[in-house]
């Protein structure tokens, strides 16, 4: 006959191995998604921001032939100049491209020899001259230039491009005769998904299209514009652009002055689906771009945007623009039982002074948030019927 106390000493082992067992696994379990959480906070937060561990590294931004050109041939076999770092696409004509200090002073110094070498900052810049640019019967023929880098980024991070460009057309002094119609476009572009294909619909653009004088003349000169971009991989694209569709005498352009930067943050704190008070409370807290905090000499101020759309269609319009001074606004709606979106964006800016150029670093606009404003409780509708004269007026409202 067997025994019961041997019988009861199998079962507590078989237990107390379960047990083990068990336990063994929940701790591999809580190991494993310990593991996988450091993972995926690396370089963020407590916002949930992700900071890229290093700046970006956009080579030859400032188009030096210090930094080196590479020599090679348009399609008329005239030689032109494609900067370290940088892929060159003529993409329609045969302009004469390169470095603006070679093509005047004819060598790669610090000396302009009487010559005028058109740049912003240090001692070259990038140029782009049509071709036949004076010479009869057609001069200044269209062409359209590409220029690309692609830069290793964080996933996840948001950039900032700022740089600088100038175009010309017709006579460099007065009386100007460029008709108003023939502008040239000049283009700043990233492609966050890393791709080199201008055309691809991923690419982030910011354009200008002012001439280097108004129409009265007076000079502009250099344009800067600033574009922003979230990185989906670990390059991202740079592009710069310039196009001059048109024929006309002295058509021809000059890039320089490339910054790209980790971009400055804001963050809205999370709005309510819906309220019936009236009013909502917009809060954000902001942070400032490391790289732009590094330049030695810079008044540069984080600045906060926001902007506001009735749903489903309505625009995006400014409700504030530029806030320093608070990191807060209430916004009470013109039109209740409508549902609005909001989004914030932070720039960098410089104040009074600093450092040159004076270059400008938007952030990306953040994910938009909807509060569906009800008529408050308690509203009271006073039984009719009434008689109201109104005078007859025209409004214009989103409601």
């Amino acid at each position: 006959m067997a025994d019961p106390t041997e019988g009861r000493l199998k079962v507590r082992r078989y237990w107390r191995w379960w047990m083990g067992c068990a336990l063994w696994l929940l701790g591999c379990v809580v190991w494993w998604h310990g593991s996988a959480g450091a993972q995926a906070t690396v370089g963020e937060e407590p916002e949930n921001w992700t900071i890229p561990p290093s700046p970006p590294v956009l080579l030859n931004g400032e188009f030096e032939c210090a930094e080196g050109y590479r020599f090679a041939t348009n399609a008329r076999g005239e030689t032109i100049h494609i900067p370290h770092g940088w892929t060159l696409e003529l993409r329609q004509g045969s302009p004469v491209v390169g470095s603006t200090r070679l093509r005047y002073a004819y060598v790669c110094d610090q000396d302009d020899r009487r010559a005028f070498i058109e740049r912003l900052s240090q001692w070259d810049s990038f140029i782009i001259v049509s071709e036949d640019i004076e010479t009869p019967p057609l001069p200044g023929k269209p062409f359209d230039v590409l220029l690309y880098q692609q830069v290793d980024t964080t996933v996840g991070a948001e950039y900032s491009l700022s740089g600088w460009m100038i175009s010309l057309c017709g006579n460099k002094s007065r009386p100007f005769d460029c008709p108003p119609t023939n502008v040239i476009v000049k283009r700043l572009g990233l492609d966050p998904s890393g791709g080199t294909d201008p055309e691809a619909s991923s690419v982030v653009w910011v354009e200008n299209r002012r001439n280097f004088v108004d129409e009265q003349g007076n000079r502009l000169g250099w344009q800067n514009m600033s574009v922003a971009a979230t990185a989906r991989a670990t390059r991202m694209t740079v592009f710069v652009q310039m196009i001059s569709p048109h024929q006309f005498h002295g058509n021809m352009g000059f890039v320089d002055a490339l910054s790209l930067v980790r971009a400055p943050l804001v963050r809205l704190e999370r709005l309510p689906e819906t309220t019936g008070a009236g009013q909502v409370e917009l809060r954000w807290s902001t942070r400032q771009s490391d790289d732009v905090a590094a330049i030695v000499g810079g008044t540069y101020r984080v600045l906060v945007d926001v902007q506001v759309r009735v749903l489903p269609s309505g625009p995006w319009r400014d409700f504030a623009v530029g806030v320093t001074d608070t990191n807060g606004l209430t916004f009470r709606p013109p039109c209740l039982e409508r549902t609005y979106a909001f989004r914030v964006r932070a720039r960098t800016e410089q104040s009074d002074g600093g450092v040159w150029p004076n270059q400008r670093y938007p952030g990306v606009w953040s994910i938009a948030q909807r509060v569906r404003f009800e008529v408050p409780r308690g509203s009271v509708v006073p039984a009719g019927p009434w008689r109201v004269l109104l005078p007859h007026v025209r409004m214009q409202s989103d409601c």
